[in-house]
């Protein structure tokens, strides 16, 4: 069976698609994720019990900055995957989604910044997807690093991958 998902509220900036992969991994569920003008969608294949356990994992794990005010499953059209993934945003629409604020640099990213031994160390740019800027920074939705100022620094490869 194939099920879709969709999350809507301050649901991207946040770390979201990053931890719905982490989880479908958990699950070996194959499958995608991906930004919307109108929050997070998700796609699965699995059973109705493995995807209601998948669906109330996310709804109840979510990352600790999301803020989640709508969520739906829904059974659809049989589809295969051949693994899970996070794919390339939706932009078509007018975007309905809430922006996320900006947030003061976290503990972890303190540290990072403070360690000499961490390659992260007096990074101007540091940030996770518990601390730093969003709503200053992004230029039009989905948020996307490519919808952001930060579009014009190139990512070391680690970061990337």
């Amino acid at each position: 069976m194939t099920w879709h998902i969709h999350i809507q509220g301050q649901v991207q900036g946040v770390g979201f698609r990053p931890f719905v992969f982490l989880l479908a991994k958990k699950y070996d569920l194959k499958g995608w994720v991906n930004n919307s003008t109108d929050g997070v969608h998700i796609e699965i294949e699995a059973t109705e019990e493995l995807a209601q356990k998948f669906y109330q994992e996310i709804i109840s794990d979510a990352p600790v900055l999301s803020r989640i005010t709508g969520h739906s499953i829904s059974k659809i059209e049989q589809k295969f995957f051949d693994n899970f993934q996070i794919i390339h945003s939706e932009t078509s629409g007018q975007p309905n989604l809430l922006v996320t604020p900006d947030f003061a640099m976290c503990a972890d990213c303190k540290s990072e910044l403070n360690d000499s031994s961490n390659r992260r160390n007096s990074y101007s740019f540091i940030t996770c997807t518990n601390c730093g800027p969003r709503y200053s920074i992004v230029r039009k939705l989905p948020y996307d690093r490519i919808n952001t100022k930060m579009d014009a620094f190139q990512m070391c490869p680690s970061c990337n991958a």
